[in-house]
């Protein structure tokens, strides 16, 4: 029985311990195992070398793609404009004048002729860019001549905008997707943004109330007077007549209830019933507005004709508009207006500046900007 002990344990010895020789087995395999890879890659040599050959063509590719879109495209003054910034300007006008993305836009319909300007739509959008740039030059001059500079504060705020841009595409990928697509890249979207920073900067600086290049004394006087030829301020008391989101006409039984309304009103208000407690009871919500303004460009010729007879605190008769039945008091202006008018007046006379700054501008092209489309 002991004998028979023994051996089973010299069995079970025998059966665990690793036999003699095995690593070298082991390492046997892995070399046949790679003898065989490196076979089958020297029998398939031609295929390996043409598959590499092709990665590092588009590798290249897109490397040269990248680095084209920095070189410069032209140059004004002594700014220098790469092809991605001319494609950023390019991105803006196409997204205006067709209102979608540039990279949606057939190039069929960049080559169609525009008859007014005697060029095709894509040399006018070009030449349009180069407008723009020839601007970002002068508020750059203008910046520098008078050491006005984009604080760490103004940067803080471009590099907020820039994550809002790239959170509204999703994710980082999608915005350099839109940018690739575009022709264009981040630094040139940023150039960009600090150029339309710059432009506030130099306005408030230079054109705002108070500032050295602000209206002058006459141009203040001219354009007060103005604004009160331009300008008129009413309450109205509004009854629609057509549905609100189709513009079709309301039946004619709804018509005539309303028409019946606003005579009714009509006499109140002309009792002498005040004018505001009135538009609050009978005005329909998207009228109720006390300071409403408006110029003769902005408003139905029906609606201009009754106000412009009106004296001030005057109340009109029923005026009636393809869209509503309303009636109307004149109110006097103020000054408050006034001084949004005369801001905008401001920033007239800035970009006039800037227009006729950049009439002696010379634009220099290279080869790049010529293969820009």
């Amino acid at each position: 029985m002991a004998t028979k002990a023994t051996g089973s344990k010299k069995n079970m010895v025998d059966e665990t311990t690793p036999k003699k020789g095995s690593k070298s087995v082991t390492s046997k395999k892995k070399t046949n195992i790679l003898k065989n890879i490196w076979n089958f890659i020297c029998t398939h040599k031609v295929i390996f070398s043409i598959l590499t050959i092709i990665i590092l063509i588009i590798i290249f590719t897109l490397l040269f793609l990248k680095l084209s879109l920095s070189f410069t495209a032209l140059s004004i003054n002594d700014d220098k404009y790469s092809k991605a910034d001319v494609n950023m300007s390019l991105y803006n006008l196409k997204y205006n004048y067709f209102g979608k993305d540039a990279s949606e836009i057939p190039d069929a319909t960049l080559d169609e002729q525009l008859s007014s300007v005697n060029m095709t739509v894509s040399e006018y959008l070009k030449q349009e860019a180069v407008s723009e740039l020839k601007y970002r030059s002068a508020i750059k001059k203008i910046a520098s001549e008078n050491n006005i500079k984009l604080t760490k504060e103004d940067e803080e705020a471009i590099n907020k905008e820039i994550k809002s841009i790239i959170d509204s595409f999703g994710s980082h990928g999608k915005f350099n997707s839109f940018l690739r697509k575009n022709k264009t890249t981040k630094k040139a979207y940023r150039s960009y943004l600090e150029s339309n920073k710059l432009y506030e900067k130099v306005f408030e600086t230079l054109y705002t109330k108070g500032k050295k290049n602000y209206l002058t004394e006459e141009e203040i006087k001219k354009e007060t007077n103005n604004y009160y030829k331009e300008y008129y301020k009413i309450n109205q008391i509004v009854l629609g007549i057509v549905d609100t989101n189709t513009l079709e006409s309301l039946s004619n039984t709804v018509v005539n209830q309303k028409k019946t309304l606003i005579e009714a009103i009509l006499k109140e208000a002309k009792s002498g019933v005040d004018f505001e407690k009135l538009v609050e009871k009978y005005s329909e919500e998207a009228s109720k507005d006390n300071n409403l303004y408006f110029t003769k460009d902005n408003v139905l010729e029906e609606v201009y004709n009754a106000v412009d007879s009106l004296k001030e605190n005057e109340i009109s008769d029923v005026i009636k508009t393809k869209y509503a039945y309303s009636i109307i008091k004149r109110l006097p202006l103020d000054d408050k207006k006034l001084d949004e008018y005369l801001e905008k007046k401001a920033k007239t006379k800035f970009n006039n500046d800037i227009t006729k700054s950049v009439e002696d501008y010379k634009v220099f092209y290279e080869n790049t900007y010529k293969k820009i489309k």
